[in-house]
């Protein structure tokens, strides 16, 4: 998407954060909450970060490779793991590998939650953290 014709779309049509978010939600937002999302890209100009986003993330590849080979330093400490199962981005083999670097994880697989999981269970995200702080404590 982020090659010439995903710019052309993006530029006419808001078409990447369209398509981002009609995959990664679970449920239907109002359309209030939706177009709070879109409000950044209401601007043509402003929506060339959309584009370019994927490309940035390639970019820091590097970076984010010294990350990760720095988490393990991280593992001695209680970690909570809040998973969308619907996700489209993110899949079973990503949360395995958190799963494996930290090993004093809770995880919490949310069935019916997609990227942005904090639309399709912010509640029940909210009552983990919760509960979770409280056993961490």
């Amino acid at each position: 998407m982020g090659g010439p014709i995903g710019r052309i779309l993006t530029s006419a049509f808001n078409f990447v954060p369209r398509v981002f978010f009609a995959r990664g939600l679970a449920k239907r937002l109002s359309k209030e909450v939706l177009m709070m999302y879109f409000v950044p890209w209401q601007d043509r100009k402003r929506r060339v970060a959309a584009v370019i986003a994927p490309r940035q993330l390639i970019a820091a590849s590097s970076y984010l490779r010294k990350v990760e080979q720095n988490l393990p330093r991280l593992a001695d400490r209680p970690v909570l793991i809040v998973w969308g199962m619907k996700d489209f981005a993110f899949r079973d083999a990503e949360r395995v590998r958190f799963e494996r670097v930290f090993p004093k994880h809770k995880t919490v697989k949310l069935a019916d939650a997609s990227h942005f999981l904090q639309e399709d269970a912010g509640e029940r995200i909210a009552e983990e953290i919760r509960v979770f702080l409280e056993e961490s404590a």
